[in-house]
């Protein structure tokens, strides 16, 4: 009917429209029925809304109309994992021979009129299309077997799903090279999360692509009420709007009015707040465990839920934990279909079932991270799309538009922690995301979040994560060596200029431009002879060192608040051993506490709220330095009197009774003959091993003065003058002692020095005025925001296109470009890659010893060159490298080095990989070993061993289409893919292999021959075609 209308001559864009919608099974909403008609009238759309709330049905709405018009659509999701789940779901929904799918890692139906593709793979196409070759292991036109107009003017539309994943800081740059490279004629569908900037990505859209439309909802069509879980129950956060009040929802991205926070929810962060103020230590018995969140859950009926840890390990144990406890999640017959449904996985895909997970599962509890294997994890994604699994304990890449909506969703911590970086704070787009999966349309009237209390946060922040605006789609475009040798292979230096100015940067950069211009009349002259004044000032220093060195300062900032964290956190599990020890433990043990009764009386100043201003006296100094409370930290660590905060006011003692049961109260006498009733809370440590002090003695608390005429500290701590009987022990109190140490914290201890120890190497580290420079480098930022000094210049593009010249002298140096910069031979080898550093992976095939290496050690030397170096801390692997393997490590490393020297001279920044370490992993497996044989000898979790040899496969395929490279090479890439191409790293279902010439024979690994152009036919093997009849790549 729909291909009938389109055909029709007359028949109205409404018309049309409503057809289109009537499609579907269910009545549109409005912003959908808007980007529809957009999508008739041939516009491109960008669609924002909740998650949850039918951006899909947009996507769809495409293929509708695509299919309609006898044309083809490419829909492109950011994870390999959605682009399966999409593939699934089309078939059911448009037929199994309309759909295909083209990622890294599985390649069916290509040449269907729906095809579902990474935006990785859509980058690449876009090149290789414009180029006439392969890019990525991809070649177009060997593809379809049509020119590039043919196969562009079939193409209806590419929708991005999930296309918030734009502010992703390493792959961000793959959207908005798609978007400026693709043909005005396609229309480009845009889905995305609730950003702040829409209006934004519409104009950029039209600028640099064609008309578009923006379509926005705030709607959620399941509502989601927000709750603060604490150890007493389930707190809403916020209060119900007053009778007429219109408060819009967490759903908008900046409500126009916040909401109320709940008056329950405000008490307690009012509890919370006066507790840190005395700087009180709440017991892990204050907060929520896991297993009381999950029974709290089940009674309430809030089950299925999906509970975001933001650690493998915490996954994990989250999962054991609910495991481990009474009380059924699955009724009998749910859990006769799970126990069906896994031993069916089990035939299918014998040697990896673990048996705890399968315990667990049987109970209706699974985990689902990137340490699993995927084809479990689609086990796990089916069992719960069905209902069976009740909980799932999941990072927060769960969160990212895989299908597995939930009753509810639990989130335990609004920090995460990031590496290097240290400690942060989730941002608001990321709490919704993680929140959105909650609600499920049909099937529930009313979604749940609920945010754990921890430690770690204030009740506050939890709603004020929440209130806060959504952040802004920001741009990531990146110049690197492929970028460059693919727009100059049908370009020239100009044209590849106008190209890159369409990047979303120089758009915003432009407009900004534009708004500046009208305020300038307004500039403020205090301002400007301020901020002329600073710069004046900072004259005398190089601004690239002031510039690195306040960078180095905050990352040590950043590793102080990770070492407080783990202070934090071994003062947690040191609590209930001290408690229980304590309880027994005979009068005259020698303890460390905190002590803060010296200081009740201090008072604390505030900084200036004038944060502007700085004023200079006759010697270049301000007589105001604004120092934050990590900035004194940061000096005191260079004076060498830098000390943790929990030991600032550390003071030794003797245990010398108990006070009281509730709580419990510890009586401890100090040198000062002091009697200190405390809660575990201020204890640090007790010397249980008598290795300070073995002294015993009998003390008679009955000479305690009463309650109400103790000295109060805080809510934890009291004191009394201490008597005669106790002045006699004074002199056996220990001096202070170093507590034991968690080996994390002394790893950061470490990191923390080789950090200092590096900035007073610096030269600013040695001015005069260290602190003055840095504050005023920060003034001299946000006065040129406000100043805008001299004409305005579009500093985002001088900066992306001096990264391009950068990029081309690099490229010129090593022959990829000549003179002219013209592509050359060995260019075309670049071009043809799609890698991190695709200069880089062609020096390494362009080494005449990869020709001497085995099938096996070849896949190993590609997986040198790949490591990124990921291994967490403490993993081992116990296999054996070849010393051929070794020896062409050596060798690629003086390359390495030369290549660094180059990159860093001409200011390029892209990571050269070259980590041995793990060579041995890929070599085993390339050899023929099997998975068990494989597992056993690496620490390592399955998922990352899959991960790093499909890394190795992915680059094995493309070396078959590399121009340049040797036949050897490329036949033994083809032998070692050949090898490695097996379950579980391949299965068909998450990865398989495709971009081979699928009935070319080729011999074994295990077979040598003197004639290396000759095959044995009875010997050879062939490497079939995943899907029968499919030609192409």
């Amino acid at each position: 009917l729909l291909r009938q209308a389109f055909a029709a001559s007359g028949v109205s864009k409404a018309t049309l429209t409503r057809l289109v919608a009537a499609a579907f099974p269910f009545e549109l909403d409005n912003f959908q029925m808007n980007a529809v008609q957009s999508l008739v009238e041939g516009n491109s759309v960008v669609a924002a809304a909740p998650t949850g709330a039918g951006k899909t049905v947009v996507g769809e709405a495409a293929v509708f109309i695509a299919l309609a018009l006898g044309r083809k659509v490419f829909y492109t999701t950011p994870l390999k994992a959605l682009s399966n789940q999409k593939y699934y779901d089309f078939k059911k929904l448009f037929g199994e021979e309309r759909v295909g799918i083209l990622t890294g890692d599985v390649v069916a139906n290509r040449n269907a009129d729906v095809v579902v593709m990474t935006t990785e793979v859509y980058r690449n196409m876009l090149y290789s299309a414009k180029n006439d070759r392969a890019v990525g292991g991809y070649d177009w036109s060997r593809a379809r077997n049509r020119s590039d107009d043919d196969i562009l003017t079939s193409l209806f539309a590419v929708v991005f799903d999930e296309f918030h994943y734009m502010n992703d800081k390493e792959r961000g740059t793959v959207w908005e090279e798609s978007v400026i490279n693709s043909p005005p004629s396609i229309a480009l569908v845009a889905l995305s999360a609730t950003i702040a900037n829409t209006a934004d990505i519409r104009e950029w859209f039209a600028a640099v692509h064609g008309p578009t439309d923006l379509h926005e909802s705030f709607y959620r069509p399941v509502p989601l009420k927000f709750g603060f879980a604490t150890r007493q129950g389930f707190i809403p956060i916020f209060a119900r709007p007053k009778k007429g009040e219109k408060v819009h929802g967490r759903d908008a991205k900046g409500p126009a009015k916040k909401p109320a926070i709940h008056p329950v929810m405000k008490n307690v962060a009012l509890v919370r707040e006066e507790k840190d103020k005395s700087k009180r230590r709440m017991s892990r018995e204050s907060f929520p465990s896991i297993g009381f969140i999950v029974r709290s859950m089940r009674r309430n009926e809030m089950l299925p839920a999906i509970f975001f840890i933001f650690s493998r390990v915490g996954c994990n144990r989250g999962a054991a934990m609910i495991a481990s406890e009474r009380g059924e999640l699955v009724t009998e017959d749910e859990r006769l279909r799970i126990l069906e449904r896994i031993e069916e996985f089990r035939k299918q895909y014998p040697l990896v079932l673990d048996e705890d997970r399968i315990t667990q599962a049987e109970k209706g509890i699974a985990s689902h991270h990137a340490g699993l294997l995927p084809i479990w994890k689609t086990l796990v994604e089916g069992l719960f799309q069905e209902g069976l699994i009740k909980v799932v304990f999941a990072t927060e890449t769960l969160a990212a538009g895989i299908n597995m909506p939930a009753r509810s969703t639990v989130i335990s911590s609004i920090s995460k922690r990031i590496g290097p970086e240290g400690v942060r704070k989730l941002t608001t787009s990321e709490v919704l995301q993680m929140a959105g999966r909650a609600g499920r349309r049909g099937k529930d009237t009313l979604g749940h979040c609920l945010i754990m209390d921890t430690p770690f946060e204030v009740p506050q922040d939890a709603y004020t994560v929440l209130t806060q605006d959504v952040e802004p789609l920001k741009s990531r475009f990146a110049v690197n060596f492929g970028m460059v040798l693919n727009l100059l292979s049908k370009r020239s230096t100009n044209d590849s200029k106008a190209l890159i100015e369409k990047s979303f940067g120089n758009f915003l950069a432009l407009k900004r431009m534009s708004q500046n211009r009208t305020k300038t009349s307004e500039i403020d002259e205090e301002l400007i002879e301020l901020l002329q004044e600073a710069k004046e000032f900072l004259a005398a220093y190089d601004p690239v060192s002031l510039q690195e060195y306040q960078k180095e300062r905050e990352r040590l900032k950043a590793e102080i608040r990770s070492l407080e964290y783990l202070d934090l956190q071994t003062l947690a599990n040191k609590k209930d051993f001290l408690e229980s020890s304590l309880s027994y433990s005979p009068c005259g043990r020698a303890v460390l506490f905190v002590d803060r009764s010296d200081i009740l009386n201090q008072s604390e100043s505030s900084a200036s709220e004038d944060e502007d201003v700085i004023e200079f006296d006759e010697d270049g100094e301000n007589d105001q330095i604004f120092e934050t409370d990590e900035d004194r930290k940061v000096e005191e660590l260079f004076d060498g009197k830098f000390t943790r905060n929990i030991y600032r006011h550390m003071e030794s003692g003797m245990f010398i009774g108990k006070v009281e049961d509730e709580p419990e109260r510890y009586a401890i006498l100090t040198r000062q003959n002091r009697v200190h009733i405390v809660t575990s809370e201020c204890l640090l440590e007790a010397d249980l091993a008598e290795e300070v002090s073995s002294f015993t003695c009998t003390v008679d608390l009955s000479f305690l003065p009463p309650k109400d005429k103790w000295k109060k500290v805080s809510m934890d701590h009291f004191f009394v003058p201490g008597w005669d009987e106790t002045r006699d022990l004074v002199e056996h109190i220990p001096e202070k002692w170093s507590p034991v140490e968690n080996p994390k914290i002394g790893s950061q201890l470490d990191k923390i020095e080789r950090l200092k120890e590096s900035m007073m190497t610096k030269e600013v580290h040695s001015a005069e005025h260290r602190l003055l420079l840095l504050q005023t480098v920060q003034k001299v930022a946000t006065l040129e925001k406000k100043v805008k000094l001299g004409p305005v210049k579009n500093r985002t593009m001088e900066g992306t296109w001096q990264n391009f010249t950068n990029v081309q002298n690099v490229l010129v140096e090593y022959g990829f470009l000549d003179d002219d910069l013209k592509v050359t031979s060995f260019g075309e080898l670049g071009a043809s890659l799609s890698a991190e550093n695709e200069l880089w992976i062609s020096l390494v095939l362009s080494e005449q010893e990869l020709s001497n290496l085995t099938p096996s050690q070849l896949a190993a030397v590609m997986g040198a060159v790949l490591a990124e170096g990921s291994a967490r801390e403490g993993s081992y692997f116990d296999f054996v490298i070849s010393p051929q393997v070794e020896d062409c490590c050596e060798r690629l490393a003086i390359a390495a080095k030369k290549l660094q020297a180059s990159q860093e001279k001409n200011g390029v920044e892209i990571p050269i990989y070259l980590d041995p370490s793990e060579v041995g992993l890929v070599e085993s497996w390339a050899s023929g070993n099997t998975w068990p044989e494989l597992v056993s000898k690496t620490s390592i979790e399955e998922g990352d061993i899959c991960r790093r040899l499909r890394r190795v496969m992915d680059v094995l395929q493309q070396i078959d289409h590399a121009p340049l490279v040797s036949e050897t090479v490329r036949r033994n890439a083809r032998l070692a893919l050949n090898v490695m191409d097996r379950f579980p790293v391949a299965d068909q279902v998450t990865y398989s292999v495709h971009s081979l010439d699928r009935k070319r024979k080729v011999q074994t690994p295990d077979e040598t021959s003197d004639d290396e152009g000759s095959t044995d036919e009875d010997s050879a093997v062939f490497i079939e075609p995943v899907d029968e009849g499919d030609e192409g790549l």
